[in-house]
């Protein structure tokens, strides 16, 4: 049932996943419990989910108890690597880098010691790695860490691994910020390829590719590709998250630029006024993020 939860997750089925892992918790607490590591690892995927659904003040203590369950029965397994993992995607999101990446450097060091480099687990902490130093502007370490993950995950796994979409998704981006759009679109449509097949259509990670590929089209001056991938991220942030959510004002920002470059100030201007009331929801109306999405808000304004 855990199991069939973390799947549920991973293609955005909230709801469902939410009934398949508190079920799962109730099954196993009665039958191993509370402080069992079967119980950690359900513990440790509603963490998980509480995650993707952006809920940090939830996941941080489901996430915390299944690291302390596994902590105490063990020095070093699979699940301790993986609860350091899950507490390092925890900080990562809340933005604490040397957090995340002192919690992702344990996950590896375990994984090391028992499996050596060759192991799945090993590409996916490679990615989280290399996205950190990204976050940090370390972009040459960032590169080389992408590139040491598509190794390990192409040795240990097929070429259809939901992780090396995710590598390559990464890779794009430092692409598209070097203004190699042509490598960075083919690049992401290699990622969206392998979440579609994956994840089927309606998920997160096809939803935020379709938005970074809207964004390179849009540079490239091709607007009628850049609408469609637009158009479609939206649809799916809506579907996944609704109109409260800071994914699906990313991808709103993307089709107020697109408007924008074709002189539709009155359709921008929608769009940016509905980004910044995101934002103010999200950060208030005095951090940066939402003080810069007001600036922008203004000068379309002066356009009308």
């Amino acid at each position: 049932m855990a199991r069939i939860g973390r799947i549920q997750t991973l293609l955005g089925d909230f709801d469902n996943a939410s009934v398949s892992l508190k079920e799962s918790k109730e099954i196993l607490v009665k039958a191993y419990g509370e402080n069992s590591p079967q119980a950690a690892q359900v513990y440790m995927e509603l963490g998980r989910l509480f995650i993707y659904q952006r809920n940090f003040k939830d996941a941080f203590p489901q996430i915390n108890k299944a690291l302390e369950i596994a902590q105490s029965k063990y020095s070093s397994s699979q699940l301790l690597s993986d609860c350091y993992r899950t507490m390092g995607d925890y900080y990562f999101n809340i933005r604490n880098l040397d957090l995340a990446l002192e919690n992702y450097k344990k996950s590896q060091s375990i994984l090391i010691e028992k499996y050596g480099m060759n192991h799945p687990d090993i590409g996916i902490l490679l990615l989280a790695m290399g996205t950190i130093n990204h976050h940090a502007g370390r972009i040459q370490d960032a590169f080389s860490f992408f590139e040491k993950a598509v190794e390990v995950i192409k040795n240990t796994s097929s070429e259809n691994n939901p992780t090396l979409g995710g590598v390559y998704s990464n890779m794009a981006l430092i692409l598209m910020n070097q203004r190699k759009i042509k490598e960075a679109i083919e690049t992401l449509q290699k990622a969206l390829f392998i979440f579609n097949n994956k994840y089927g259509e309606e998920n997160p990670h096809s939803a935020e590719t379709l938005n970074n590929l809207g964004r390179l089209y849009l540079q490239s001056g091709n607007l009628n590709e850049a609408e469609k991938c637009i158009d479609l991220s939206i649809k799916y942030f809506t579907y996944l998250y609704g109109e409260n959510d800071f994914s699906y004002a990313k991808a709103l920002t993307t089709r107020g630029a697109l408007l924008f470059s074709k002189n539709d100030y009155k359709g921008a201007y929608e769009c940016y006024t509905k980004i910044a009331k995101v934002y103010e929801q999200t950060y208030g109306p005095h951090h940066p993020e939402t003080q810069n999405i007001m600036k922008n808000l203004e000068f379309i304004k002066q356009k009308l």
